[in-house]
């Protein structure tokens, strides 16, 4: 009896985008896998791009860690904003260390706000973890208030 896998460890495995755009169109498929980890592969936006369009109709991954792919940038982190409009298992999601800064993460967070499953992302996007540069305030908002600036956000929660 074969047991279907529910977590898929790829950290630093040098995929690169291509093996992100595989990745991507298998997860279109998948209802088993729950955890994911992607960090440190190195993967762009053709990369990023695919794992969120997979992630769009995924029904099954309840974590999802982008971390250290440096290379994803703004434009990366942010094509997960129209997975998460639709995704409606997604729990957690690393984006730290991605080379993101506030213009993305407020899209994430726009995304949160108009997808109709009303839940609590937890999310990284905090890029002082990998760099001695200031970070503006992206995603620490939530129910009680943002811890750097005040802002409040009903369903964003950064876990840095």
């Amino acid at each position: 009896m074969v047991v279907p896998a529910t977590r898929l460890e790829l950290t630093s495995c040098r995929l690169g985008d291509q093996g992100a755009v595989a990745l991507g169109a298998a997860l279109v498929e998948n209802v088993c896998l729950q955890t994911l980890n992607l960090g440190g592969n190195n993967l762009g936006i053709r990369g990023a791009r695919a794992i969120a369009a997979g992630l769009r109709f995924n029904v099954s991954l309840t974590s999802l860690d982008m971390s250290h792919n440096e290379r994803l940038g703004d434009v990366g982190v942010a094509s997960f904003g129209a997975a998460l409009e639709e995704n409606q298992t997604l729990e957690n999601l690393d984006l730290s260390c991605t080379g993101a800064g506030k213009a993305s993460a407020l899209v994430i967070s726009e995304a949160l706000d108009s997808n109709p499953a009303g839940r609590l992302l937890r999310t990284s996007t905090r890029p002082t973890l990998c760099s001695d540069e200031p970070s503006p305030c992206a995603c620490m908002c939530t129910h009680s208030g943002c811890k750097s600036c005040g802002r409040v956000r009903s369903r964003f929660e950064c876990l840095v």
